[in-house]
């Protein structure tokens, strides 16, 4: 019988469309963007500074030094994206800060 049943079903429900399923449309918020910043420009810092002659406690020190400046320059960068599209201007913020935290890290050594 319930061979049967299973078969009703299917010739019933044979020429209904399956439901389309809408995917939410994922918004770009500014803030893991500005993460990415972070990461990328504290491991630039850590490989232009990772040189053999200095103590390791110094590196770490110096190291999150450039990080805390680098979140001052995001914070400085955050302001002027926040009403823009994130996705449009990543890429020449992300150039203008990296330029800028290079310049401080050559002033430094």
């Amino acid at each position: 019988m319930s061979k049967m049943k299973r078969f009703n079903y299917y010739q019933v429900h044979k020429n209904k469309k399956p439901k389309r399923i809408k995917k939410p449309q994922h918004k770009v918020s500014h803030i893991p963007l500005i993460a990415i910043i972070l990461a990328n420009t504290a491991i630039n810092v850590a490989i232009i500074q990772s040189s053999p002659f200095l103590d390791l406690v110094s590196k770490r020190i110096k190291i999150l030094s450039n990080v805390i400046e680098s979140a001052a320059a995001i914070i400085d960068v955050y302001d002027k994206i926040k009403d823009q599209n994130p996705r449009k201007l990543y890429y020449s913020y992300e150039r203008e800060l990296s330029s800028k935290l290079f310049k401080q890290v050559i002033e430094k050594s």
